[in-house]
């Protein structure tokens, strides 16, 4: 212990003041430092200085209260001050602890104004080398946390194990340099073509045939570096920062020496990037795979504090560029060895993050893939897709209907059904009552063809032939269509006890034009749901999606727009859906939908048009005559038709729980002329189950 130079009353008061409120700041300090988790292993250090320092600030108060003219302070206390901030320093990587190490250095500094007079000289050049070197080590440990770690090589490829290499990252811009971890061997004696790995794909990127004369001339020996402009085939700049890491695989080294050695090559990368004025730099691990040796296992940590190292080596200016301006990415182009990196204090950046995401998309989708390959099997082994099916309400929806999955498919279609999750069963002449039913949905009006304010082509033809025909087999999109169907039923049944209490008009069943073909088309419709077939018109160039992903309300307008509302629009009479086709002229092989519906057992007859006919459970349609969002039922002028959303219809009066309208009906008069429509708002409630390619003819000509 040391005692202050004796002075005036107010001097001793001061000094006493500023020798408390400095041990108070040291206990708040290491107070803090107890909290970082980071520090965990140094806690037993902490907790002794924290004893020690919060016995001086009450030895100081008590002094200061009896007014004693002599304070002791510690000059030891700052000498292990500086040793605890040099072990806490290659730590140190987050803002606050960088700030407290700051003030551990200034603590240090004060000890050192508040020994004696005669002791302060001899003391003070002590104090200020371990003052440099404490800012020198927690300047580079907070650089050394700003590097940003990538899932990716220095070229922005990755290599993984399941699925080969992949492109994650952006190719190298023209403001970023790259390094190339290079052999000093094939720099001074076998040239770039000789070189394998990362190196060899950075050679290969920049098309190096011989390394110009200034980068053999500067890397003579391990540990140097060389930057040099380069460009790719294209004309690109190449920004390219050649350096020579040892081969810890020869020679003895430990684990000191080893970081001291690899220490040295990326000084000399630091130094090279911070005079290109460049923004960016793509670093790699020097010395890794077959020149790690030893340390293969060790090889990220070690890098890490190769580069702390590195970094505090640095002259501050150099430093403090790289900090303020620049940006470094530590670059890892093997997936297996990312994690290793994280856990060795490495911070992983942003592209990390979006590519786990990317990840979990990919994961997802093939839990997708994995539930269709499950159905597929389903089909094939003719087992109901409701098994394992808990919802009584469901399964009472499926009886009497026929089991999609045991439709009979050809091995093709089969694997078709694997792969997309939906086959097409074709449907031929031979088998007359199917085909019949669907060439009677094709009977219109000759005079109502090609007229009309929807009509997309004008073309002079009198009727619709039956081309081609295909059974839909969708296993997903029929259970959701069958569960649709079981909240149409169980409202149906509620809407019918509120109708027998007195407070609506009886249900009754809605006929179509399409009832005598559904019947022959789909077996056990379910007449309480008011479950019938009807048509919709499409376009070839959206016909795919429509089979696999089925009809959704939420895309209605993009064809023919939505004057009864935002939803589904299905027709009775194929004169009204022949408004909305478009020509599908020939066949084209590369064509994806053309690949599903044609083949060598099934050409392409060309000039078709498609449409789908759809099974729909209407079930308690309103009817209208009025366009528009202002539109009223037909059968009570005092009920709108759209009371909130031109997405929903309204509820049926006198029933609880509230149950809205099931579909639309737009009857002939008022704002229709010619035809019915049918609008439905509930993709659940359709199920597109035959495919139509159909031709049109004028007379016995068919019209091209």
């Amino acid at each position: 212990m040391h005692v202050l130079e004796r002075g005036k009353a107010h001097d001793t008061d001061k000094r006493a003041a500023v020798a408390c409120s400095m041990y108070a700041q040291g206990v708040k300090a290491l107070q803090v430092l107890m909290r970082l988790k980071s520090l965990k292993r140094y806690h037993s250090m902490l907790n002794e200085r924290l004893a020690e320092y919060s016995l001086r600030v009450a030895e100081l108060e008590a002094s200061l209260r009896e007014g004693s003219d002599s304070i002791c302070v510690s000059f030891e206390d700052a000498v292990s001050c500086g040793d605890l901030c040099v072990s806490l320093a290659d730590e140190s990587s987050s803002a606050i602890e960088y700030e407290l190490l700051v003030d551990g250095a200034s603590w240090m500094h004060r000890a050192v104004n508040l020994a004696a007079a005669e002791r302060r000289r001899e003391r003070a050049s002590v104090c200020r080398a371990m003052m440099q070197e404490v800012l020198d080590r927690a300047e580079a440990s907070k650089l050394f946390g700003a590097v940003q770690l990538e899932p990716y090589g220095v070229l922005g490829e990755r290599s993984t194990l399941s699925r080969g290499v992949q492109r994650v990252g952006g190719s190298p811009t023209q403001g970023t340099a790259i390094v190339d971890p290079a052999g000093l061997h094939f720099i001074q004696q076998h040239g770039p073509a000789a070189a394998g790995g990362a190196s060899g794909a950075v050679y290969a990127y920049i098309a190096l045939s011989a390394f110009p004369e200034t980068v053999r001339d500067t890397i003579r020996a391990t540990g140097d570096a060389c930057y040099h402009q380069y460009a790719t085939a294209a004309g690109a700049p190449v920004h390219c920062i050649h350096v020579v890491g040892p081969d810890l695989a020869v020679g003895e080294y430990t684990r000191q020496t080893a970081a001291a050695a690899l220490a040295k090559a990326y000084e000399a990368v630091f130094i090279a990037f911070a005079a290109t004025g460049l923004r960016s730099l793509r670093l790699a691990p020097i010395s890794s795979g077959i020149f790690a040796g030893p340390f293969a296992s060790q090889a990220p940590a070690l890098a890490a504090a190769a580069i702390k190292i590195a970094l505090r080596r640095l002259p501050r200016a150099t430093r403090n560029r790289l900090q303020k301006e620049r940006t470094i990415h530590m670059c890892i182009f093997a997936e297996g060895a990312f994690s290793r990196f994280v856990a060795a204090g490495f911070n992983p950046s942003a592209a990390e993050a979006s590519l786990r995401a990317a990840e979990e998309q990919a994961a997802r989708q093939a839990k997708k893939k994995a539930i269709l390959l499950r159905w597929a099997k389903l089909a094939e082994q003719g087992m109901d897709v409701l098994e394992n099916t808990a919802a009584s309400a469901v399964q009472a929806a499926w009886r009497g209907k026929p089991q999609v999955a045991t439709i009979p498919l050809s091995p093709p279609s089969k694997k078709r059904l694997a792969r997309d999750g939906f086959a097409l069963k074709q449907i031929v002449p031979r088998e007359r009552a199917v085909w019949k039913a669907l060439r009677a949905l094709l009977q219109t009006d000759s005079a109502q063809l090609g007229r009309g304010r929807d009509v997309t082509s004008s073309s002079d033809y009198d009727s619709l032939r039956l081309a081609r025909a295909w059974q839909i087999v969708h296993p997903l999109g029929w259970t959701r269509y069958v569960a649709g169907l079981a909240t149409v039923k169980a409202e149906m049944e509620r809407i019918r006890k509120g109708a027998g209490r007195g407070g609506m008009p009886g249900v009754k069943a809605l006929p179509t034009k399409t009832a005598a073909a559904a019947t022959k088309l789909a077996k056990g419709l379910a007449e309480d749901a008011n479950e019938t077939l009807l048509l919709h018109g499409t376009s070839p160039s959206v016909l795919l999606s429509l089979i696999s992903n089925g009809l959704n309300e939420r895309f209605s307008g993009s064809n023919a727009g939505t004057a009864f509302g935002d939803g589904i629009y299905l027709a009775e009479d194929a004169g009204k859906t022949d408004q909305y086709v478009q020509k599908d002229p020939s066949f084209d092989p590369s064509d994806e939908l053309h690949k599903r519906l044609y083949g060598a057992s099934c050409s392409h007859p060309s000039a078709v048009y498609y449409l789908l006919v759809v099974r729909v459970a209407l079930g308690l349609p309103v009817r209208t005559t009025t366009m528009g969002r202002a539109a009223t039922s037909m059968d009570d002028r005092s009920l709108k038709v759209f009371p909130v959303t031109f997405r929903e219809l309204a509820t049926v009066p006198s029933v609880s729980p509230p149950a809205n309208y099931h579909s639309l009906v737009a009857e002939i008069g008022g704002s229709l002329g010619r035809f019915r429509e049918f609008i439905t708002f509930h993709g659940e409630y359709v199920y597109p189950e035959y495919l139509v390619a159909y031709q049109r003819f004028k007379g016995s000509s068919r019209v091209r």
